[in-house]
């Protein structure tokens, strides 16, 4: 029972990264900490998406600075190095 929700949820999880790629420039919201938070932990899709040809950016362009960038390197290294020392 709890295998199948484990799968279901990471499924859910997997749509959801996959469908959140914008195109660039999609929007002129700046972004800040959390945006860029987010767009590092989105990271890998986008890049997938952006050599498969489907235009979808790798950052935002509108961002606050210092901060968006923060954010987006902490999530990156969380994606990529923080999932290891959940065991």
């Amino acid at each position: 029972m709890a295998k199948n929700i484990i799968i279901f949820l990471g499924f859910l999880c997997f749509i959801s990264l996959i469908t959140a790629c914008a195109p660039s420039g999609y929007t002129m919201h700046r972004y800040g900490f959390f945006g860029g938070f987010w767009h590092g932990l989105l990271f890998l899709p986008d890049f997938i998406g952006k050599i498969l040809g489907f235009g979808t950016g790798i950052y935002a362009d509108n961002n606050t600075g210092f901060s968006y960038w923060a954010g987006y390197f902490l999530g990156f290294f969380w994606l990529g190095f923080g999932s290891r020392f959940l065991k």
